[in-house]
């Protein structure tokens, strides 16, 4: 960043292009703008093929668990869930589908998605973990591995966690998903009420 912010000030940057980019061609070198849109593309690609991998074998998993339907048991002759990948591939076609009528929200909107579910995620983390060292406190089983600043650490993630949904609320884009969120946390508890009973 301090390179990036030497060769060209810092609010013209990323206005109308990836900064890497905008700054090789300002600075007068076109081809490493390409060079480097090459790197970012074929990055992209590599993400999206472990992105398709994984979310196949997550699929025939929970199915294999009896949390998905048995649809995505079928496997090949040689062992790949072909239906997930398929159900994968189809979910990002329709993704492309929207982008083209909706340009320039799609993306805001997967971010939003992407944001919720990581918040959640660490949410749950934190509160874990204070429940368990108390657990463990309060039966007398020390554990082996001390957490840094505990539980200092744990509540400042929280209170970090908090600004994140703060700050969605103050971008357009991402308001939805704070409204949503909360409808969504009641869907997942309702869901685990009824696979525990």
């Amino acid at each position: 960043m301090v390179v990036l912010m030497a060769l060209w000030p810092w609010d013209k940057v990323g206005a109308e292009a990836s900064p890497f980019v905008q700054i090789f061609q300002n600075v007068g070198i076109p081809a490493a703008a390409h060079i480097l849109n090459f790197v970012v593309l074929t990055a992209a690609v590599s993400v999206y093929n472990s992105a398709i991998y994984s979310n196949s074998r997550m699929l025939y998993g929970l199915a294999k668990s009896g949390e998905a339907p048995s649809f995505f048991l079928k496997l090949s002759d040689h062992g790949v869930p072909v239906r997930g990948i398929l159900v994968s591939s189809g979910i990002t076609l329709i993704v492309v589908i929207l982008n083209y009528f909706m340009e320039g929200h799609i993306f805001m909107y997967l971010m939003m998605i992407a944001t919720c579910a990581a918040v959640i995620s660490w949410v749950t983390i934190c509160v874990t973990h204070l429940k368990f060292k108390q657990h463990c406190a309060a039966t007398h089983h020390p554990t082996k591995f001390h957490a840094i600043l505990y539980p200092f650490t744990n509540y400042l993630s929280l209170a970090f966690l908090a600004g994140v949904i703060f700050f969605m609320t103050q971008i357009l884009d991402m308001q939805l998903a704070v409204l949503f969120l909360p409808i969504w946390l009641v869907v997942l508890w309702a869901g685990y009420q009824f696979r525990r009973k």
